[in-house]
């Protein structure tokens, strides 16, 4: 339940982010569940203790962070707009995020991915159907096309049903900080999904960006492994 609630949190508030901020600054911002994830496997795994204050993980953590503010700072849609709500709003969704894989990894290890996700949804998909008919004072059916509605679906077993599965079972394998960290690239695969669906290039300060979040995120998981292959 607890899992759930923190999950129901999370996505909230990640929704109203992309309603409050330009998409490139809530990109950014949200990456913040990185150094929330290093937080939590500080304060609750003492395995990830040691492993999260090594020079070699801090140096990969820098150049990740630095090369998602290149990669979004270097898009066209970088506007500057002032962060109010938005910034409070991205930042509690982060935070939950990295308190979710901490949960996970905590309380129940051993528990399949799929089963996981499976119990955390049957309890998240009724909140999130009284919260909408709170706040719309029922349940009103919006009026969309059949297409829309079948790329809702998709995205809905691609985004939540695989990716969620895929997160929890990182969990086990990789640890809180290494899976959250990984989160880093999602600036630069929203921009190369960008585009291939719009056409948007890439600039010279995106792929140097790029570069720098790649190499950031190889010397992270490099070290997690050199060190559970020592040990």
């Amino acid at each position: 339940m607890v899992i759930a609630l923190v999950n129901y949190a999370f996505q909230v508030c990640y929704t109203f982010s992309l309603f409050l901020l330009a998409p490139s600054v809530m990109s950014l911002l949200s990456q913040t569940q990185v150094l929330f994830g290093v937080v939590f496997a500080i304060l609750f795994f003492h395995d990830e203790r040691a492993f999260v204050l090594r020079p070699a993980f801090l140096t990969g953590l820098l150049c990740a962070v630095i090369g998602v503010a290149i990669v979004v700072v270097g898009s066209r849609t970088f506007d500057g707009q002032k962060l109010t709500l938005g910034i409070l709003v991205v930042l509690t969704s982060a935070a939950c995020w990295a308190l979710l894989g901490s949960l996970l990894r905590k309380w129940v290890p051993d528990v399949p991915p799929l089963l996981s996700i499976c119990a955390v949804f049957s309890i998240v998909t009724p909140l999130f159907m009284v919260t909408y008919a709170f706040a719309h004072h029922g349940v009103p059916i919006p009026d969309a096309s059949a297409g829309k509605w079948l790329m809702l679906t998709i995205s809905g077993l691609i985004a939540i049903g695989l990716g969620h599965s895929l997160f929890y079972r990182s969990i086990g394998v990789l640890g809180v900080s290494v899976s959250t960290s990984i989160g880093l690239l999602t600036p630069l695969f929203a921009s190369l999904i960008s585009c291939l669906a719009f056409g948007d290039a890439l600039s010279a300060m995106q792929l140097a960006g790029a570069a720098a979040l790649l190499g950031g995120c190889f010397l992270i998981v490099r070290t997690r492994f050199k060190i559970a292959t020592t040990s």
